[in-house]
Formats: structure tokens, sequence, C-alpha cells
């Protein structure tokens, strides 16, 4: 994946950069944190709906961008959590060992991949965000 264009640049930018990015990172932390070291399933279910929202934002990346931009942001995302968590903790760097970075970058990458695959199969239902799409149709 290459970012050649200079366009590019000022676009991902803004991205990576944006309220739901931030947010996206931050609801994603703390649920892996739980998830790892103090499981709450009633406050990582709370998380959960709000990284889906957030996730969902990003959905609306302009068409030229999306397929390269989703080529490398749960990469980006999974590493920049994976940090924070050094940052944050880093008395308890002996825990971010191998089984608790591929889990990470797992579970941000299957995060990611199932919203986009939804919007793929709304949008070949005819169905878009804003609502279906009646004079639209497909055979399924």
């Amino acid at each position: 994946m290459v970012i050649s264009k200079p366009s590019n640049h000022s676009i991902w930018r803004s991205l990576f950069l944006s309220k739901s990015s931030i947010a996206l990172l931050q609801d994603s932390f703390w649920w892996w944190f739980l998830q790892k070291f103090k499981p709450n399933q009633e406050d990582q279910d709370h998380l959960f709906d709000r990284i889906a929202d957030f996730v969902a934002n990003f959905l609306l990346v302009p068409r030229d961008d999306k397929d390269a931009f989703f080529q490398v942001y749960p990469d980006c995302l999974s590493q920049v959590i994976y940090c924070a968590f050094y940052e944050a903790f880093p008395e308890s760097i002996k825990c971010f060992d191998d089984d608790f970075k591929d889990g990470l970058v797992d579970l941000i990458f299957q995060w990611i991949s199932v919203a986009l695959l939804a919007v793929k199969v709304l949008n070949y239902c005819g169905i878009s965000q804003q609502g279906y799409n009646h004079t639209q149709r497909h055979n399924l």
C-alpha cells in the first residue's frame, strides 16, 4: 500500500486524527483492558456499542480512499493501542507479550472487517445509510 498522492496525506491525516478515530482508540483500549485484566460484561457491552457507532462513522470515508484506508487502518489502530498500553502501564510491560499483541490485532481486524462486510452486504441489497432504495433490486 503506497500513499503517493499529496491529497491522500491530508485526507488520511484528518481521518486518523478525527474525533471518531480518537474515540475508537480510547474505547478499544479500555475494552481490551477489561477483556484481559478486569472482565466486566456490562462495561464491555457499553464500550462495544460505542465502538460500533464509531466504526460506522468511518464507513463514510470517501469511496476513492476507502479501500486503501481500510487496508492500513486496523493495523495502525492496533499498533497505537498496543503502544498506549506500554505508555500507560510501564511497570506491566511483561504482560504485553505476543499473545496479548496477537489477540489485540485479531480483535481490531475482526471489528473493522465485519463492519466493512456489513456495508458491502447492505449496498448489494440496495440499502444505503439513508435507507432502502426501492428502485434498486438485486436477485439474491
